[in-house]
């Protein structure tokens, strides 16, 4: 019998939760970025299989190769493209929804 993995759908970031958002006192996020939050926050949580907030680093929540792999593909699902490295490379789930929609560049 093969076994179903958890519901995380309680789990999900609610829009209250995402948006505007702010990080270290700088402007609120661009529409697209907000939504790509939304996208990542939702994603992530549910690779990650435990909540996921706009502070939090892949790698502090216990990231690594495997989910960073499901977590790149249910992005591209929703239309983003990027590789694992950038998992690694963006300090939080903030800095890389911008860096999705190319606001890292305004920074």
């Amino acid at each position: 019998m093969t076994q179903r993995p958890p519901d995380t759908s309680e789990l999900l970031p609610s829009a209250h939760d995402v948006g505007p958002f702010r990080s270290a006192g700088g402007p609120a996020g661009s529409a697209a970025t907000t939504a790509a939050l939304a996208a990542l926050l939702t994603c992530a949580t549910e690779a990650l299989r435990r909540p996921v907030t706009t502070e939090d680093h892949f790698l502090d929540l216990g990231g690594d190769s495997l989910v960073a792999l499901r977590l790149v593909a249910r992005l591209r699902e929703h239309g983003f493209e990027l590789d694992v490295e950038d998992l690694y490379e963006q300090p939080d789930m903030v800095s890389l929804a911008r860096y999705l929609t190319g606001d890292d560049a305004r920074d």
